[in-house]
């Protein structure tokens, strides 16, 4: 876990240092991303804490929904029990409620608007630190 955290940390470092390439090739994407130190983790609880720290602009939430088969069997990766507990929070009336009352609009990639550049969550800033500190 500390592993794939560390490593979509730093990978998030990378993707903002690329943020003026992107802006220049005339490519849309988010204000912000969440979800890569998440990924195999999610579920209401978790996604319900992401939806509440949205921040103002456009932000992208990876995650990896799905159902068990046995195409997915057959694939290597960790990520097979959790795809059902994405598609559940996904689902979840809860979230379709909370996404509701905080007046999200759930946009597809082709009504981003273009945008600056990526920033970082509130839970990236201490680890952002921590990797400037090396």
């Amino acid at each position: 876990m500390a592993k794939q955290f560390l490593l979509g940390r730093g990978l998030s470092s990378l993707a903002g240092w690329q943020a003026e390439k992107v802006a220049k090739a005339g490519l849309h994407r988010p204000d912000h991303f969440y979800g890569l130190s998440q990924t195999g983790f999610l579920d209401r609880e978790l996604l319900e804490r992401m939806i509440l720290d949205v921040p103002d602009g456009t932000s992208e939430m990876m995650c990896h929904p799905g159902y068990v088969d046995e195409a997915l069997l057959r694939t290597r990766t960790r990520l097979r029990a959790q795809r059902v507990k994405a598609v559940q929070a996904l689902t979840s009336p809860h979230i379709r409620q909370l996404v509701n009352d905080l007046q999200i609009n759930l946009i597809s990639y082709g009504k981003l608007p273009m945008t600056k550049g990526p920033t970082l969550s509130k839970c990236d800033e201490p680890v952002q630190e921590a990797i400037r500190k090396g």
